[in-house]
């Protein structure tokens, strides 16, 4: 029996040198192995981290620019609506003052045309009103010397003078036998000659 507690033993004994050697030698690969292990780890962790700093940076950068261009955006369009609202002002203004000076041009010109055709037609009155003053004065005239020649006129023509302007008067003076009588007679359309001896 002893020699089977031996062999066991000696079993056990070369086992556990075996499992010893095993491990020292897994220790000494791995301790060789650990600092390029932790390297590697390291290398990995520190790809992982700057990789999250930098999406952790480039994130930022993104929502600051973003910010930045909005708030640029925001001032440009503010700016650029003060300067349409400017030139929008600045053209009305102008527009309607080339409006206005347009609406004079044209009234004054539709002002001038209509005097001009006023002046044509009072200057067509006027002379038309001038033809006929001259024929009524003609007319006149011409009645004044022939009036003692119709026959309603009670005395000799030969005898009678016309003496006048304004109104129509004449002078008569009839021989009668031994005596002379000097008339002066009015005449108007609505009364009848008036004697004066």
């Amino acid at each position: 029996m002893i020699d089977i507690l031996h062999i066991a033993l000696l079993t056990f004994l070369f086992i556990s040198i075996i499992a010893t050697v095993f491990f020292v030698y897994r220790y000494a690969t791995l301790r060789g192995r650990i600092p390029s292990i932790v390297q590697e780890e390291f290398e990995l962790w520190r790809r992982r981290e700057e990789m999250m700093m930098q999406d952790k940076v480039r994130n930022r950068f993104e929502e600051w620019r973003d910010r930045e261009v909005k708030a640029i955006q925001a001032t440009l369009q503010k700016e650029a609506l003060i300067q349409a609202h400017s030139l929008f002002k600045d053209w009305s203004q102008n527009e309607l003052e080339a409006m206005r000076r347009e609406q004079r041009e044209i009234a004054h010109r539709e002002a001038t045309t209509d005097l001009i055709k006023w002046k044509h037609e009072q200057e067509k009155i006027i002379r038309l009103d001038a033809v006929q003053r001259s024929q009524a004065v003609t007319i006149g005239k011409v009645t004044e010397h022939i009036v003692p020649y119709l026959p309603n006129f009670d005395f000799n023509p030969k005898d009678v003078r016309f003496i006048g302007s304004p109104s129509t008067s004449w002078s008569l003076t009839a021989s009668m036998t031994t005596r002379r009588i000097r008339y002066a007679m009015s005449s108007s359309l609505k009364s009848k000659p008036e004697c004066r001896s």
